[in-house]
């Protein structure tokens, strides 16, 4: 699946370990795509701090499931262009 879209990092969700990037899914205003990553295997060209607010982003991912009790689609992602 391919995905672009404003994505922003979940502070309540990430750790020092894993990060995790959302970003609005869909017409409505509920729904969300989430992506689940290792910090370490994040890097950027630009000095941008990671919690800076949204980005526009590309993603090349599989579906993981489709969460309908909290309307969250959850991707696992094999590449994000920022």
């Amino acid at each position: 699946m391919l995905l672009t879209g404003d994505f922003e990092r979940d502070e309540a969700a990430s750790s020092d370990t894993g990060t995790v990037l959302t970003a609005p899914y869909g017409s409505t205003a509920t729904a969300r795509v989430r992506l689940s990553c290792r910090t370490a295997g994040l890097r950027s060209e630009e000095e941008v701090e990671p919690d800076s607010g949204p980005f526009f982003a590309l993603c090349l991912g599989k579906v993981r499931r489709w969460r309908p009790t909290d309307a969250v689609l959850d991707v696992r992602p094999l590449a994000i262009f920022s």
